[in-house]
């Protein structure tokens, strides 16, 4: 039997236009991918840092000198502890090496005298540089009786109670630095190498109807495998007023 050979080739031509017009277009979606020139990405406002100070002692409180909410300076005292045991500890270990000093004097001329082996006057040494990081070690716990902030910060939450007692490295305070704050967003590893340190871009904050310029700080220079997006951090050029840790918003790109 003959074939119509034009015939087949119509047929065939047709079915392939067929299941083209069938499989996906491998273009990825405009709202996926959003055009470079003229977009926006989620963002979050972020403290500094944020930080659960422990405890340095096992002990009993005795105050607590600030609350939920309040500001402190570096240095400040925030919290107390009794310290009675601390600082007996301190006492016995500071007699101890004022008696060490005194017995190392008298081998020492004992030594001169050559009454002395150099074993003992070893083993003397030995123990006088023991006792003397025994009462270091002492005087470093006293020191931790009152525990002083360690930067100008917020109290976000107190986790212990004045007259409790609390085991070394118990959580203390969760502290946070709510007046010093960057925005965090993530952007299409398209943009890597458009955006510098120093750029400036408009933030829209969503809780407080508010926009602010903001400058980029650093770029983290790793893709997310699944996002494929790399993380950007940036801090507003001027005070951040009604700004707060845990706002949201979103960050305008143009003219990229």
């Amino acid at each position: 039997m003959l074939l119509n050979r034009p015939l087949i080739r119509s047929i065939l031509i047709s079915s392939c236009v067929l299941v083209a017009a069938a499989i996906p277009s491998a273009q990825p979606d405009a709202q996926d991918f959003p055009e470079v020139e003229s977009a926006r990405f989620d963002a979050i406002i972020t403290p500094v840092f944020e930080a659960t100070l422990t405890s340095l002692i096992a002990d009993r409180i005795t105050a607590i000198h600030i609350k939920e909410g309040e500001s402190f300076e570096k240095g400040e005292a925030l919290l107390s502890y009794d310290c009675h045991d601390q600082e007996t500890n301190h006492k016995i270990a500071a007699a101890d090496l004022q008696a060490a000093q005194a017995r190392l004097m008298t081998l020492h001329r004992l030594k001169e005298l050559q009454s002395l082996s150099d074993l003992d006057m070893q083993m003397a040494e030995a123990e006088h540089l023991k006792l003397q990081g025994q009462e270091e070690k002492a005087s470093y716990l006293v020191a931790q009786c009152t525990l002083h902030a360690p930067a100008a910060a917020t109290v976000q939450e107190i986790h212990v109670a004045p007259f409790e007692k609390v085991e070394q490295d118990a959580p203390l305070l969760t502290v946070v630095s709510a007046k010093n704050l960057q925005i965090e967003f993530e952007v299409p590893a398209s943009l890597a190498g458009k955006l510098s340190v120093g750029t400036k871009l408009e933030l829209s904050v969503d809780e407080i109807n508010q926009n602010h310029t903001i400058e980029i700080t650093s770029i983290v220079p790793v893709v997310n495998k699944t996002t494929k997006t790399f993380r950007v951090i940036a801090k507003t050029t001027r005070d951040a007023g009604l700004l707060i840790p845990g706002m949201t918003g979103n960050v305008k790109f143009s003219g990229f």
